[in-house]
């Protein structure tokens, strides 16, 4: 727990410099007369955290935001899995596409149907294997509905 509690300020301290340094950088790009102030600025602060107290208001920046990410993310997954969907080498295989099977072969676990020797050359075969089984079964299930809705 105290790892964790470490490893996260840590993390934190980090992702704050980014920020920091993004909207020193982002500033500057309009005013270049204002850069040296900011980095005088920054180098005598205590801290590089989010609560310290900066003259300067920190810029969002835009790929860091957790949401826009988590949306990223899932729009890749759902593009991953229609790709698969639409794959000549699992259509070839001649089973009706399940949640579970695009489950399979986005976790790279083979059968005797999609065996490793067979598929471990598919770009997609074992990409997905940071994604939990069952959400991924459960979202290739809910993608194949929404393709058969719309034959």
């Amino acid at each position: 727990e105290k790892v964790y509690a470490y490893t996260k300020d840590v993390e934190m301290a980090q992702v704050a410099k980014v920020e920091v340094i993004y909207s020193f950088m982002k500033r500057a790009s309009k005013d270049k007369e204002s850069l040296p102030k900011e980095i005088d600025s920054y180098f005598k602060a205590k801290s590089c955290t989010k609560n310290r107290s900066h003259d300067s208001e920190l810029i969002p920046i835009p790929f860091l935001s957790l949401s826009a990410s988590k949306d990223r993310f899932l729009i890749l997954l759902r593009s991953d899995i229609k790709v698969l969907l639409g794959d000549s080498q699992l259509k070839n295989a001649g089973l009706k596409p399940s949640g579970r099977i695009v489950a399979r072969i986005l976790h790279g676990i083979s059968s005797p149907i999609f065996s490793h020797a067979l598929w471990k050359t598919h770009p997609l075969w074992g990409k997905r294997k940071d994604v939990s089984f069952s959400d991924l079964s459960t979202l290739a299930d809910k993608i194949i509905k929404e393709k058969r809705k719309d034959l």
